[in-house]
């Protein structure tokens, strides 16, 4: 499966889980294939288990349209 592919099954299950069951969803940052944590941070502590936004948990959302702009 190619990264495009990943990124539009993320983009569906976001959206069905904001629209459907109410939740609140956010990007996280993800494991590379390298191993290592999208952030960039060398000595991330936290790889693949913290958000990709400014305000992290604030930021969580039901609204569709923003959903998309993080997935686009």
């Amino acid at each position: 499966m190619d990264s495009n592919d990943r990124a539009e099954r993320m983009l569906r299950a976001a959206c069905a889980y904001a629209g459907r069951f109410g939740w609140h969803v956010l990007p996280l940052h993800e494991i590379t294939a390298a191993g290592a944590c999208s952030c960039s941070e060398p000595d991330c502590d936290k790889a693949g288990k913290h958000p990709r936004t400014k305000h992290g948990l604030k930021d969580a959302t039901t609204d569709l349209a923003t959903i998309e702009k993080w997935w686009a």
